[in-house]
């Protein structure tokens, strides 16, 4: 009903009502919905009470210009809800308070207000020392409270910044300090854990490297090129750093031995797993801001996560890996420039080049438990795998390409390649090239290009129904989940 009225003012289709006039209308909504935004307030309730007051403040906005000074939605109580529920454990929360804030310090009648109620709750010190604790519940809420206290104005003076600085300013200046804190964390200490945790930094430095790219200044990109340089030096530090969780043999059940206590054992993998989610995250997110990065940082990006999907054994850090290799990888596929193109393609190739190694065995992610090193080789860049992740990259490199026509040779000449390695003797070989077939099968995106080979498929899931190898029988599934959901309308339970 809020947004019909929305969208009716803006295109002045509605009248003034007769019996109740707007104003005495917006005032009535925003008592009911300021009652129900409060931190214990019921989730789904509080997340609904949240996305109409963005409504009603647009609707406010296109009568009077905004809230009036009496109203609801200006008062302190109302701004000190909001301020708290930052720290609420949904994401969908914070973001809904933030913007409302944010909005709420645009309007003349609640500017001042919301700045006085932000610096009485908060300061960019609690801020800091949020964001180096080890708990979870204190490091989401730390970006939202950085972000409201960057775009109020009060961690101008704590940053060093003189009154009547750009927020563009203010912005690289917490992101070159958080570096700091960052580097700082991480020569501290051997290793990533309770004690040592960057991943809240990281989280804040992420989040306020979106709010600076919302401003698309184009001088800003350059200015912090040292930024992203030091970027890069960390992330590999922080992999590092994280290995001996991570690449553990069991990292979901990772134990320090007797004597240590489990709660303990287990804040130190959040700490880890954590802090390489937002490494995966931050590097995506810099790699895909136009101009930040050299070619030859690109490339190190590149390479950065070929090693997260070739070695992490984590789920949690895998997927968030994964996740973010796809974006770099969809990123380089649409790019005009033909040699950022040229690049994926050249990793493609390479990939599915090497898969018909003999050296190939299969492992949990299918490759590499007999081969202790390979190299890719192309444009003088050189990608050290083991292999672990290869099914999933080549899904990133395949189903990242645009749906356009001259992506489907791509796609068509590495189905043939695969299909026909899979018919080899070499069983590891066979084994390899058929896990890398159920995941391309499986790929939703990849449904009507792939379809054309699900015949293929099928003969070579019947031509290993009774080998004496268990690795190669149990590929009889191979292309189960396609033809179920694309050929015979079953959706896989």
């Amino acid at each position: 009903m809020l947004s019909r009225l929305s969208e009716g003012l803006r295109s002045r289709r509605l009248d003034q009502g007769s019996s109740v006039s707007y104003s005495q209308f917006l005032g009535r909504t925003e008592d009911l919905l300021a009652r129900q935004v409060f931190p214990d307030a019921c989730v789904s309730r509080r997340h609904a009470a949240l996305e109409c007051a963005q409504v009603v403040l647009d609707v406010s906005v296109s009568l009077v210009g905004g809230p009036s000074p009496s109203s609801t939605f200006a008062t302190r109580r109302f701004a000190s809800s909001l301020a708290f529920l930052l720290d609420d454990g949904y994401a969908r929360a914070r973001d809904l308070a933030l913007s409302l804030l944010l909005r709420l310090r645009s309007q003349h009648s609640s500017s001042q207000m919301v700045a006085e109620v932000a610096g009485e709750l908060f300061s960019w010190e609690t801020v800091l020392s949020d964001c180096a604790a080890s708990s979870p519940l204190l490091t989401t809420g730390a970006p939202y409270k950085a972000s409201l206290l960057l775009w109020t104005g009060l961690g101008d003076g704590c940053l060093g910044f003189a009154e009547g600085s750009t927020r563009v300013e203010v912005l690289e200046g917490a992101l070159e300090r958080l570096l700091g804190l960052v580097r700082t964390a991480l020569s501290e200490s051997s290793q990533i854990d309770r004690d040592s945790p960057t991943y809240g930094l990281l989280l804040c430095m992420r989040k306020l490297f979106g709010d600076l790219l919302e401003q698309k200044d184009e001088g800003s990109v350059k200015r912090l090129a040292p930024w992203a340089a030091g970027v890069l030096d960390s992330m590999h530090e922080v992999r590092s750093k994280t290995a001996y969780v991570l690449e553990s043999d069991s990292p979901e059940g990772f134990s320090r031995g007797v004597g240590h206590d489990a709660v303990e054992v287990q804040a130190d993998l959040l700490c880890a797993w954590r802090a390489s989610k937002e490494t995966s995250l931050l590097l995506a997110d810099v790699f895909l801001a136009e101009g930040m990065l050299t070619v030859h940082q690109q490339e190190e990006v590149l390479a950065f996560f070929c090693r997260m999907l070739e070695a992490t054994v984590h789920r949690g850090a895998f997927e968030q890996a994964f996740a973010g290799f796809v974006r770099i990888c969809s990123a380089l596929w649409n790019s005009p420039e033909r040699r950022s193109q040229d690049l994926v393609r050249s990793l493609l190739k390479s990939t599915i080049s090497n898969v018909r190694s003999k050296e190939f065995c299969s492992t949990r992610r299918s490759a590499g438990g007999n081969l202790s090193c390979h190299f890719f080789y192309f444009d003088s860049l050189h990608y050290y795998i083991l292999l672990l992740g290869i099914p999933f990259l080549v899904q990133a490199l395949i189903a990242s390409q645009p749906p356009t026509t001259d992506s489907m040779p791509h796609v068509a000449a590495t189905m043939e390649t695969l299909l026909e390695t899979a018919a080899s003797a070499e069983v590891s070989i066979r084994v390899q090239s058929c896990n890398i077939l159920r995941g391309l099968y499986r790929n939703n995106n990849l449904g009507e290009n792939v379809g054309g080979f699900v015949e293929e498929g099928m003969r070579l899931c019947f031509a290993g129904f009774h080998s004496a190898n268990w690795s190669v029988s149990t590929l009889r599934v191979l292309p189960t989940g396609f033809v179920q959901e694309n050929v015979a309308g079953i959706e896989p339970q």
